[in-house]
């Protein structure tokens, strides 16, 4: 007897605690956390053929929306790059392509532009966001870069060692997501940027601005959430039925 009181006790306590989660609702115009993975690929555009130029991309990011609207997140993004000289401009007998590593952190502001038109929305699974941002690139592993330019003597006259040696540079961003929330806590997206990087970049000096696109796929957690107490209905008070009147006696006739 004991032990079936025990288990009962039990699974009252678990349906309590299944009630008091029940009676809780998100608030989405609190804000929120986020950290995210995502992969995908980049070219950087150039002069060389751009297919030969494709790289795989790997990314991390953690941020916070302050609200349903505005967030602000730090993005780490890198893996491996590539460039090339081409044959007809530099005077080579072929092209010459080479790879290298880079990795690129920014600062970006993020703009739920889904909850900016619409923000009395009902349904929540699908979000477009605008981003933008700042930030720096490193770029390492440029032995094959190296190796290209070993006989190019007019273009490493043209390198000062200041270029030649810079391993930093500056990034400016501007991009676009679409999500998909398969529930509150996750979501897919894909992620569309382009790039403005500064002319040391891809290592070739031009005096120009080198520019690179990505697209990326990820997949996002989100927490931090701030709930509500959800409002319980008031309980339905049953009316008490009238008594009804006691049936008239027969009268009794003299006998």
């Amino acid at each position: 007897m004991k032990k079936i009181i025990n288990i009962a006790a039990s699974v009252a306590l678990l349906f309590g605690v299944a009630t008091a989660a029940q009676a809780q609702e998100v608030d989405y115009t609190a804000g929120h956390n986020f950290i995210g993975v995502q992969a995908g690929g980049q070219v950087t555009l150039t002069h060389y053929d751009i297919a030969d130029l494709i790289t795989p991309q790997f990314g991390v990011q953690f941020g916070r929306y302050f609200n349903d609207k505005v967030g602000v997140r730090l993005h780490g993004m890198g893996y491996q790059n590539k460039g090339g000289f081409k044959a007809d401009r530099f005077y080579l007998t072929a092209d010459r392509a080479y790879k290298f590593n880079a990795l690129t952190g920014d600062l970006d502001m993020l703009l739920n532009m889904t909850n900016i038109i619409n923000p009395n929305r009902t349904s929540r699974a699908f979000d477009w966001v605008l981003l933008a941002g700042f930030g720096v690139n490193y770029t390492w592993d440029r032995e094959e870069y190296n190796s290209a330019i070993a006989d190019m003597k007019a273009y490493q006259y043209d390198c000062t060692d200041q270029y030649r040696h810079n391993r930093t540079g500056f990034n400016g961003r501007l991009g676009t997501q679409f999500n998909y929330n398969f529930c509150d806590a996750w979501a897919l997206g894909l992620e569309l940027q382009a790039n403005y990087k500064d002319d040391v970049y891809n290592l070739k000096i031009n005096d120009k601005c080198d520019w690179q696109v990505a697209a990326l796929l990820g997949l996002t957690y989100k927490f931090g959430y701030k709930k509500t107490a959800k409002p319980e209905p008031a309980p339905v008070v049953e009316q008490p039925r009238p008594t009804p009147p006691p049936a008239p006696k027969p009268a009794v006739r003299p006998e």
